[in-house]
C-alpha cells in the first residue's frame, strides 16, 4: 500500500485538470525518473527506482502511468491499485 491515499489523488489530479481546462489544453504529460520524481511523485505516490516514466493526465478519462514493463509489479505494489 502506498503513502498517497486515493482521495487525496483524486484532489491533486483534479487540480491538474483544472489547469488544463483554464487553460484549453487536452492533456498533461509528466516526466520523472529516480533523480527527477518530485512532479510524478505528487500526482502518483510512486517512486521509480531504475526507469524513467511519466504520468498522462486528460482533461476527462482515466490517468495513466507510462513507464517500462519491469516498473509495473512495484507501481501496483506502491498504490492502492495492487488488487487492479
Amino acid at each position: 500500500m502506498g503513502y498517497l491515499p486515493g482521495s487525496e489523488c483524486k484532489l491533486r489530479l483534479a487540480s491538474v485538470r483544472g489547469i488544463l481546462a483554464e487553460k484549453s489544453l487536452d492533456l498533461a504529460l509528466v516526466y520523472y525518473d529516480e533523480f527527477n520524481i518530485g512532479n510524478g511523485w505528487y500526482l502518483t505516490g510512486w517512486c521509480p527506482q531504475f526507469e524513467s516514466g511519466a504520468v498522462l493526465v486528460p482533461r476527462t478519462g482515466s490517468p495513466l502511468l507510462l513507464g517500462g514493463p519491469e516498473s509495473e509489479p512495484f507501481a501496483k505494489q506502491d498504490s492502492d491499485q495492487g488488487d487492479a
